[in-house]
């Protein structure tokens, strides 16, 4: 799912219409996002739609530059 990317006033909309349209086999998926990640966690902690950098491409890249030389 592409949540983190949306504006954060429209995550919890898209989420509501993603689950009305999911599948009968992803909904345990579902209800584990709801459960987990739409109620526990706070949506500010892992939105990245105003950020510069979404990804940790930069880290990923770094790390695997750093293990090719040791």
């Amino acid at each position: 799912m592409a949540l983190p990317l949306l504006p954060l006033n429209e995550v919890e909309f898209a989420f509501e219409e993603l689950t009305e349209q999911c599948p009968d086999v992803l909904a345990p998926l579902f209800v584990y996002f709801d459960n987990y990640w739409m109620k526990q966690i706070s949506l500010i902690l892992w939105n990245v739609s105003d950020l510069k950098t979404r990804t940790n491409n930069n880290c990923e890249g770094w790390h695997n530059r750093f293990n090719r030389r040791v």
